[in-house]
């Protein structure tokens, strides 16, 4: 099963392919190309959907008409897995289906930005404020050049969204054992007894 979830309008597969580029080169699955199943290609869409950690929508004057993406962006919603991209031809404000037009929108093109809010989405973290025209400091372009973004998850590797966002250390997933053993010197009864905790996916806090 793929990490990250694409849906895209096929006559915009040039684009898609170069959103798909950028994940793959973070370490990513990605699951996108409908023309690989058979005609009743429903159910394994069903499953990629499910199993995605994130899904990523491309909104163009076709997909905002394709009853499938908007299915596709539907479930994404409910579930809070939602990023929102869209095609140079789209005004994100105004044309982007009104009930997904709350969620920032970022030009399908700025692929860095689309990985930072993969980023975040795969730490189970909400959204940076990315929507089109936001405030960058950094010159056009810039943020498509440098080395592609490790999102591989490392206990303690810190990281920015964006460089006038926070620091982040990123927390790894695995199990600890939390509270104060029997006879622990300066323990509080309210830290016992010590017991196992799981973290079943990584996360990010705020460095200070």
């Amino acid at each position: 099963m793929a990490d990250v979830f694409l849906s895209y309008q096929n006559s915009r597969k040039e684009e898609a392919a170069q959103v798909v580029a950028a994940i793959q080169e973070a370490n990513l699955t990605v699951w996108w190309d409908r023309e690989l199943l058979d005609e009743d290609f429903s159910d394994e869409i069903e499953i990629q959907l499910k199993s995605a950690s994130a899904i990523v929508v491309i909104w163009s004057p076709e997909s905002i008409k394709s009853d499938y993406v908007k299915s596709e962006a539907h479930y994404a919603w409910r579930k809070k897995k939602l990023i929102n991209t869209h095609t140079d031809d789209v005004n994100p404000e105004e044309d982007i289906p009104f009930l997904y037009r709350r969620h920032n929108s970022i030009p399908v093109l700025e692929t860095r930005k689309i990985l930072a809010a993969l980023k975040r989405r795969l730490a189970g973290l909400p959204l940076p404020d990315l929507v089109a025209g936001a405030s960058d400091t950094r010159p056009r372009g810039e943020e498509q050049r440098g080395s592609p973004i490790d999102l591989t998850p490392q206990a303690g590797r810190t990281y920015r969204d964006l460089d006038y966002t926070p620091s982040m250390v990123i927390i790894p997933a695995g199990s600890l054992i939390m509270g104060s053993a029997e006879g622990e010197h300066g323990s509080r009864k309210n830290e016992k007894p010590a017991h196992p905790v799981r973290l079943r996916k990584p996360f990010a806090v705020g460095q200070y």
